[in-house]
């Protein structure tokens, strides 16, 4: 082939080192500080530093090794301390609980231990000042590997069977417990339809990795998360110096959103049909936050709307059956699809 230019050669060079990057940079991982006032627990874990390969310092050594001709190249590599250090997190002032907030659980087996697993991957986490937290990030994909179970689960619009189902309710009992706390959330989605075990305007859906619920610290001082669950009671309590705001939440329902009817074709003897989803009602829901900064009195109000929409009927249906034959829709509902 062609011999390539010192331009060409330079540019391949940085292509393998930007692949060699990918696979050997380690990040850190941060500090905990594991609280568990009832049992008279307050553990500091360690930190581990990570690692990561410098392009440009790495690329400066291959061309001067290149033209001295010599034929081993020791990598530039730098190390990666997390912000919270475990320095830093055993310092942190805990005295204060900034917010809590607590929903109940129960029902199949693989979601209580998925909503088991997702707190014992959350307790102990630390939000230095400024620092936001993702988290899918935090507790990872919802796979067996990672310790999750299958478990029912809404997937567009209908309950199936998934791993991770209950992942959820931790993500919401989070976000309640931040959003009283005065912490920003950055990035938050409500359910399809409104939970049982959380009020409406409260709840927030991921999705591992595309659905994720973001938290930042907005304070001078470190947070620390919290979270039990123990007899089908699932509790954040976030820690830190002092509580700096008072925030309550006013909700109002703005419309309902009438459900449809959906027929899917199914192995059944002639002229039968069997309900596979019961239709409920959506609704959009009007939202007042008020927050009061407790130093200065200033109050601020923001309002948003939440939109749940409606869920849909199903009915498993015989060849040959029209929607004339099944029971008509009530007065929540609106025209067959």
């Amino acid at each position: 082939g062609a011999l390539l230019t010192d331009h060409d050669w330079v540019r391949y060079a940085a292509t393998l080192l930007a692949d060699i990057k990918d696979e050997s940079d380690e990040h850190p991982v941060p500090a905990r500080r594991v609280i568990d006032r009832n049992a008279g627990k307050d553990e500091t874990i360690a930190h581990r530093e990570g690692h990561y390969l410098d392009i440009d310092a790495t690329l400066e050594r291959l061309i001067t090794a290149a033209r001295k001709g010599d034929s081993t190249v020791e990598v530039a590599s730098l190390e990666w301390r997390p912000a919270a250090t475990r320095e830093n997190v055993a310092r942190t002032d805990v005295g204060t609980v900034i917010s809590s907030f607590e929903t109940r659980f129960g029902g199949a087996p693989g979601r209580n231990a998925n909503v088991t697993r997702g707190a014992t991957l959350l307790d102990g986490l630390v939000l230095m000042p400024g620092e936001s937290v993702s988290f899918n990030d935090t507790v990872g994909p919802r796979t067996l590997e990672n310790g999750f179970f299958l478990a029912p689960e809404i997937y567009k619009g209908e309950i199936r069977e998934g791993v991770g189902g209950g992942a959820c309710q931790v993500a919401s009992t989070l976000h309640a417990a931040a959003f009283f706390g005065g912490l920003e959330v950055t990035d938050r989605i409500n359910h399809s339809r409104p939970s049982a075990y959380i009020r409406p305007g409260l709840d927030a859906t991921v999705s591992f990795p595309v659905l994720d619920l973001r938290i930042k610290n907005p304070f001078d001082f470190p947070v620390v998360v919290s979270a039990r669950a123990d007899k089908g009671v699932l509790r954040f309590e976030l820690y830190g110096k002092e509580q700096r705001a008072e925030v309550t939440l006013a909700t109002e329902t703005k419309g309902i959103l009438k459900y449809s009817r959906k027929l899917e074709k199914a192995r059944l003897p002639d002229g039968e049909f069997r309900i596979k989803q019961r239709g409920k009602r959506g609704m959009s829901l009007r939202k007042i936050k008020t927050t009061k900064v407790l130093a200065t009195g200033e109050v601020k109000v923001e309002e948003t709307t939440d939109t749940y929409p409606p869920t849909q009927e199903i009915y498993l249906v015989a060849p040959g059956v029209t929607p004339d034959a099944l029971p008509p829709l009530d007065e929540n509902g609106a025209g067959a699809t």
